[in-house]
């Protein structure tokens, strides 16, 4: 049997499908190429970071605590607190205050919505080592009163925010 020469394909159409195909592609990698840019890329800015004046109190279930490193930051996690740690020496209370403190870095608008975020980090630590963390997430104020507790359940906060006197 001969085979149909009108049911074959020509050269040309099978050049015509071809672009089309590559065509579809590239449309396809276009698309994921421009979504990828957009969740990856980033306007950046000049940002302010401001920590409001704490006043704190450092307990350890009633028991006032003297001495201990504490570290007061913009920045969260474990990194943040090592570069930010201090040394307190709080009254007989248990009472020392934290400055408020400016400082000025880089901010960036990603697809992550953490930009420009108020906040901030306190991180205690005492002499046998035990170290607590406290994020908040609270608009600028001038000043802030907070009282942290070691006795605290590990579930619970270490600090709660209290009204300013």
């Amino acid at each position: 049997m001969l085979p149909n020469p009108t049911l074959q394909p020509s050269s040309h159409s099978l050049a015509r499908l071809s672009v089309r195909v590559v065509r579809r592609r590239m449309q396809t990698l276009g698309s994921l190429c421009a979504l990828m840019f957009v969740t990856a890329s980033a306007c950046v800015y000049p940002a302010r970071h401001r920590l409001p004046e704490l006043d704190v109190q450092l307990l350890d279930q009633a028991v006032p605590v003297r001495e201990a490193r504490v570290g007061y930051s913009w920045a969260w996690g474990q990194v943040a607190c090592d570069q930010s740690l201090n040394a307190i020496h709080a009254d007989t209370e248990g009472r020392f205050i934290l400055p408020a403190k400016t400082s000025w870095g880089i901010g960036a608008i990603t697809g992550i919505p953490d930009y420009d975020r108020p906040g901030w980090q306190l991180c205690l630590e005492t002499e046998a080592n035990v170290r607590r963390y406290f994020s908040i997430w609270v608009g600028p104020s001038e000043r802030m009163s907070v009282r942290c507790d070691f006795g605290r359940a590990k579930r619970l906060d270490v600090c709660e925010v209290l009204p300013v006197q």
